[in-house]
């Protein structure tokens, strides 16, 4: 029998000073109208101008009988994170651009589109 899990992690970081409480997990599935799985981490902090938030969260399909063992293995990579930007080294720019009708990234400075305009750099 095929299972699924979440790994979220021991929770052992979370009162680091820039959370409020531990960050919530909410999963579900939508109506019959569409296909589709929700999967939301709200982070339950405060972020400063700068900041970067980083989580990392597994979902796992395998053997039922195997969740408990790969969950195990997997906890001690989950986490959550708070740094300045630029505290691992200079890396891609991520550009946000919007459109009449679209909206999208790209790494780097050139426009997603044609009729793009700049949203947002960082």
């Amino acid at each position: 029998q095929n299972g699924l899990t979440f790994v979220h992690g021991k929770g052992v970081e979370w009162n680091e000073g820039w959370q409020r409480g531990k960050s919530r997990v909410r999963f579900g599935t939508t109506n019959s109208l569409r296909d589709g799985t929700v999967f939301t981490t709200n982070m339950i902090g405060q972020l400063k101008r700068g900041d970067v938030y980083n989580s990392r969260k597994f979902i796992i399909t395998d053997s039922l009988s195997n969740m408990e063992k790969v969950g195990n293995r997997l906890k001690d990579e989950a986490f959550e994170e708070v740094f300045d930007a630029g505290f691992y080294g200079a890396g891609e720019v991520i550009t946000l651009w919007m459109s009449s009708n679209s909206f999208g990234a790209s790494i780097g400075s050139d426009p997603c589109s044609n009729d793009a305009t700049l949203v947002c750099t960082g």
